[in-house]
């Protein structure tokens, strides 16, 4: 079937380049235990992910995405909320939507977060990564249940991380069938 050229396509994970790649996976250096990814990798899921580009060489990261956007055919995108991908959503709100990252281990200071995301922010959904948490948190555990209920209370969507993690990292807290309940318990 080809792919049908009426609708556009909708990248629900993309990141603007910001020149500091090595943060971005920082809050995952203590779960790692393999040398080649703690010591050898620019990027924890590197075994997997060969000859990724570099950061582009630009003053505008943001035009360059938009330009690379309109060059694949992704009519929007979901991104995050802090430094260039806030400018993105307060300058080209028809081509970014914001998705705000949750982390239970935080408790209750994430459901604040959270609703001040979507009422101030305008973020349209949250996102959860369970392996990167740090320690990390099954998709059915107790600690997620008032971000499930906040989210079912916003009328957002969660964006989880199922299945086995890119980077290095124990799997079990990603297992598909931890959806079950929190499908059945939080509709």
């Amino acid at each position: 079937m080809a792919m049908p050229a009426d609708v556009g396509v909708i990248d629900t994970m993309l990141g603007i380049p910001d020149g500091k790649r090595e943060e971005w996976y920082r809050f995952m250096t203590p779960q790692l235990r393999d040398r080649e990814s703690r010591e050898e990798f620019e990027f924890p899921a590197q075994y997997m992910f060969k000859e990724v580009p570099d950061d582009p060489d630009t003053d505008d990261p943001v035009a360059w995405v938009l330009r690379e956007m309109d060059r694949f055919g992704i009519e929007q995108a979901m991104i995050g909320t802090a430094g260039e991908q806030h400018r993105a959503l307060a300058e080209h709100p028809n081509r970014f939507f914001a998705s705000v990252s949750v982390d239970p281990n935080r408790g209750m200071d994430a459901v604040r977060d959270l609703r001040h995301a979507v009422e101030e922010l305008d973020a349209r959904s949250a996102q959860l990564f369970p392996a990167g948490c740090h320690p990390q948190v099954p998709i059915d555990d107790k600690r997620l249940y008032p971000i499930y209920a906040t989210c079912v209370e916003l009328d957002i969507p969660i964006f989880i991380c199922v299945g086995v993690p890119g980077p290095r990292l124990p799997m079990l807290c990603q297992h598909v069938e931890l959806l079950d309940e929190v499908c059945w318990f939080f509709p």
